[in-house]
């Protein structure tokens, strides 16, 4: 009946079989058969994240390719929802996050049942970074004073920025402490402390506070006895100021 069947050793990837059939007094016949062996899974590459990734937004869209040599029709789900593949790229819009580790696990396969995993980890938390300052709440005119700042948790501090009295006096990308001695000048009455605080989730925390300058000030007035009016004389009289205090004797005048 013309049937015939042969082994044939395949080599991965496109093998091309020629058949050619003779006969006398009959043409040659012809066929081509090409033949795919393939037992590799497609490739899924991520690219927005492009792996482990931090944020403090309550959701993730994540983008990649899956490509298949032999298999323009690959399929992908996450977690067992099917995803959209179109021209070998895909988007998964707006995935919940829970707080702290999302591992989000990627299955894709080819027609032959080729198939392999893949997993992204997501990190979310929206916990500001804390800054702990130290310095003077006033200093005297001229005096100089310690400011002290340090950032946590150190492991997700990423940038920092420390100012004082208008300058900028630090600029970090970890948690590394500020501490330094500064001397006061100019004329305004009080020194503005600054600090800027970002983690890798892209949380910032932030700290203001001030160093009241304390100047001197001219003070004068007399005491009197209640009983008759007169110049109370050798009489203390003690002056409390937010920068300390002072006791005066009263003389004659």
């Amino acid at each position: 009946d013309g049937s015939f069947s042969i082994d044939v050793t395949l080599n991965l990837g496109y093998n091309t079989l020629l058949f050619r059939g003779e006969k006398d007094t009959y043409l040659t016949g012809v066929a081509k058969r090409d033949i795919i062996r393939d037992l590799a899974p497609p490739e899924l590459v991520f690219i927005t994240p492009a792996g482990t990734h931090y944020t403090n937004q309550p959701t993730i869209s994540v983008s990649g390719r899956l490509f298949d040599t032999f298999d323009s029709a690959a399929t992908l789900a996450r977690d067992g929802n099917p995803i959209t593949v179109t021209n070998g790229r895909f988007v998964d819009l707006d995935i919940p996050l829970a707080p702290g580790e999302n591992t989000l696990t990627y299955s894709f396969s080819d027609s032959l049942g080729n198939s392999d995993t893949a997993t992204l980890t997501v990190y979310h938390a929206t916990t500001l970074p804390t800054i702990t300052a130290s310095h003077p709440a006033i200093i005297d005119e001229g005096d100089s004073y310690s400011v002290d700042i340090d950032f946590s948790p150190s492991a997700d501090i990423v940038a920092t920025v420390v100012t004082v009295d208008g300058y900028e006096v630090h600029r970090g990308t970890d948690a590394t402490s500020y501490s330094q001695t500064h001397t006061q000048s100019g004329t305004n009455d009080s020194i503005l402390v600054t600090v800027t605080a970002r983690d890798r989730y892209g949380n910032v925390g932030h700290y203001d506070s001030t160093i009241a300058v304390a100047r001197p000030h001219f003070l004068s007035g007399r005491v009197l006895y209640d009983s008759n009016s007169t110049t109370a004389v050798a009489v203390p009289v003690t002056v409390e100021t937010p920068s300390g205090t002072v006791t005066w004797t009263t003389d004659t005048e």
